[in-house]
Parts: structure tokens; sequence; C-alpha cells
């Protein structure tokens, strides 16, 4: 008891507006004391916790890397889906050029034009077949047009497969 012995000495000698003062300031360090550990346990987290914390959102990554596997794969399947589409119809476009040169070929062969080189003024029609030799003038305007309209055909296949 000799502490607090000492203790009433010091206060005894206060004045009355300086023991309200100490008491206030005794009040106000108890209260600091007694609250300071629940504040510090609010705000920090125990190893418990952290690690379940850290199980959440390792889980959660995981969930979200195979999510952005899952949409990787679909754009990929997407472009090359895409890209086989695209080639089918480039083919189809190619094969209908084609039967449209099947067609011109055959008009021309039809309406007397044959679709070779003319080599002379004149072409020579019956030779070699045992009839006698009729010679008809070249139709080089029709077959000019043909010519230029299957070149044109041709740089549309090449343009289509590029």
């Amino acid at each position: 008891m000799e502490p607090f012995k000492y203790i009433s000495d010091i206060i005894s000698k206060f004045s009355p507006a300086q023991r309200i003062l100490a008491l206030l300031l005794l009040l106000l360090t108890i209260t600091i004391i007694s609250v300071t550990p629940v504040i510090v346990n609010a705000v920090t987290t125990n190893e418990e916790e952290c690690t379940a914390n850290i199980t959440r959102l390792e889980s959660r990554l995981r969930s979200v890397e195979g999510q952005n596997d899952t949409l990787a794969l679909m754009v990929r399947n997407g472009r090359m889906e895409c890209t086989n589409a695209i080639a089918q119809r480039e083919a189809e476009f190619v094969k209908m050029l084609d039967t449209l040169q099947k067609d011109i070929n055959r008009d021309a062969n039809r309406s007397g034009i044959h679709y070779a080189n003319v080599v002379s003024e004149m072409m020579v029609e019956g030779v070699g077949s045992g009839e006698p030799a009729a010679y008809n003038p070249p139709v080089v305007e029709s077959y000019t047009k043909v010519d230029n309209v299957m070149k044109r055909i041709e740089k549309m296949k090449k343009n289509i497969q590029k």
C-alpha cells in the first residue's frame, strides 16, 4: 500500500481543477488501453482468415482462367468456321465461274465461233475430212469478245482465290 500512499500525497497537493484534469487523463488512458486491442483485432486478420481469403481468391482465379480458356477456344472455333465458310464460298464462286466459262465455250461453238487462236485471216473448215474445203471469213470480232470475257473470268477467279 505504500505506492498508493505517495499517490494520495501527490494528489492532495493538486488544486480541484488539476484533480479533475488528472482524473480525465486517467480515464482516457484506461479507455485507450482497454479499447486498443479490440480495434487492432477488428482491423487485422488472423492466419485462418488470411488462408480462407487466399483459398477463395485462388478458386476465383481458377474459375476466371477456365472462362478465359473457354472464350479463347470459342474465338478460335469462330475464326476457323469463318475461314472455312469464306473458303467454301470462294470455291462456290470459282465453280460458278467455271460453269460460266463452259457455257460461253459451248455457246461460242454452237454459233460457229471456234475458241481457238486465229492463225490466218481465214478459217478453213472441213480440211482432212474428205469434204471440199470451204473458206469462211473468221469471226474475229466475236472471238475477241469471247476471249475478253474469258480473260475477265480468269482474272476474277484469281482475285477470288487470293
